[in-house]
Order: structure tokens, then sequence, then C-alpha cells
């Protein structure tokens, strides 16, 4: 699981992981998987923005790290609550869309832009 997360750290956005948060997935003691409905353009959105909530909820109730496997990003606990208090102030809107990217897509997408 370590490595996994490893090679998933968000390395783009400073502060997305701390030490603390490498230590949980080396110390974890079990493994859990949500698996979510497809998505396509039209739903992406709106499926995205419920995956943050879930992975929100499961860290306020006592997960210890989250990771998005079908883009293989992982961002420490903070940056995913945080990510999440965001997302709660923006429902249906661009800024929405941008926040459910960086939550779940595996960033930089080209050596020197986002």
């Amino acid at each position: 699981m370590a490595v996994s997360f490893d090679v998933s750290w968000d390395r783009v956005h400073e502060g997305a992981r701390h030490e603390k948060d490498e230590e949980a997935v080396l110390e974890h003691g079990c493994v859990i998987y949500v698996l979510g409905p497809h998505m396509d353009a039209e739903n992406a959105v709106e499926t995205s923005a419920n995956a943050l909530r879930v992975i929100v909820h499961a860290l306020d109730n006592g997960a210890t790290a989250a990771k998005g496997e079908s883009a293989g990003v992982a961002h420490g606990a903070a940056r995913w609550k945080q990510l999440g208090r965001d997302a709660e102030h923006h429902k249906e809107d661009v800024a929405l869309a941008r926040l459910c990217r960086l939550a779940f897509s595996r960033r930089p997408l080209e050596q020197f832009a986002f």
C-alpha cells in the first residue's frame, strides 16, 4: 500500500501531504474501496463531488488516508478535507468543476503547464 500511495501523492500542491499522512499509510490496519457509478461528461462533476464528500466523511469518521484509484491521485487528510470544504461553497459552477479536477486528476497533465 505504501508504494501505491508513494507514486500517487499530489506533488504539485505544496502541503498536499505531511509526514503524518505517510505514517498513516505505513501503519494502516485495513483498506476499503468505494465503487462509484460510470462517469461521462454530463455527470462527471456531480459524481466527483459526491466521491469527495464520501472521502471527507470517511476521514472525519476514522479513516486515515484516501486515494482516488481511477486517476491514481492521493492527498493528505487535511488537503482532502480542505477540498471538500471548498466544494461545499461551490455547489454547481465552474469552481466546483475545478475543485473536483484538483481532487481527482493526476497533475501535471503536461510538462510545463496545468
